[in-house]
């Protein structure tokens, strides 16, 4: 099974990696360097407190990794403006992937969604039947809805966070939480669930079994006022605990 995984140069992802490389071999890492420009300010949100934080993810007594991806995974990494671009599907067929791993890129063009021999799977940050997009656990806290923070594992199709279900779960809402915790908590999730179904993919890839979803709404990147009052919803429920 040849992986190559979709990602971005950053904390988390690099914790990702590492992990993933553990158990599994990776052919290539494609960093996609492509970001979102919107007209409305979304920042600065705690920031500085969520990389502080995710310091975590390199503290060995946390079940951290290095700050440096392995010497031999670096000569397979190429970094592009976006996945799509140019040259891409060729390159990508050249190196014969069974599955692509996705884990933070922006939306994927079916003339590459159809290279991987098994499939292109994602990894959402949220949950899709209700959080298509961006943002997910923000605009769930921002509507209230603490009950649907989590993590959906879905193939990818060409429209955003709409493809068949691999695995989907969730997370609580910890009392001694803060609203910075929740990329890496769902990073952690992201690493355990991907390392679950590619051990199952390993032994027999007909257990990738997935499920239609019906798509909730699309939503963009959150724009800072209503940032804040989702922070405030977070407060707000997090007292009651």
């Amino acid at each position: 099974m040849r992986l190559i995984i979709f990602t971005t140069r950053t904390k988390h992802h690099t914790y990702f990696i590492q992990k993933i490389y553990e158990e599994f071999d990776i052919d290539q890492i494609i960093y996609e360097r492509r970001v979102l420009n919107v007209s409305y300010k979304i920042g600065p949100f705690f920031d500085r407190e969520q990389d502080d934080y995710e310091e975590l993810f390199f503290d060995k007594t946390a079940g951290g990794c290095s700050r440096q991806i392995p010497e031999i995974l670096e000569q397979r990494s190429v970094d592009v403006y976006s996945v799509n671009q140019k040259g891409m599907r060729e390159f990508l067929f050249a190196h014969e992937p069974g599955l692509i791993w996705v884990y933070g890129t922006g939306k994927i063009l079916p003339h590459i969604i159809k290279v991987p021999k098994w499939g292109m799977v994602n990894l959402h940050g949220g949950i899709s039947q209700k959080y298509r997009g961006l943002d997910s656990t923000l605009w769930a806290m921002y509507y209230g809805d603490f009950e649907s923070l989590g993590l959906t594992v879905h193939f990818v199709s060409p429209e955003l966070d709409t493809g068949d279900i691999l695995q989907q779960e969730y997370l609580k809402i910890l009392k001694s939480d803060e609203i910075y915790h929740y990329r890496y908590r769902t990073t952690l999730l992201a690493t355990r669930v991907s390392l679950e179904l590619l051990r199952r993919f390993k032994n027999d890839y007909t257990q990738l079994k997935a499920s239609p979803q019906l798509p909730g709404n699309y939503y963009s990147a959150m724009p800072l006022n209503k940032k804040m009052i989702a922070y405030n919803n977070f407060e707000k429920y997090k007292g009651q605990l």
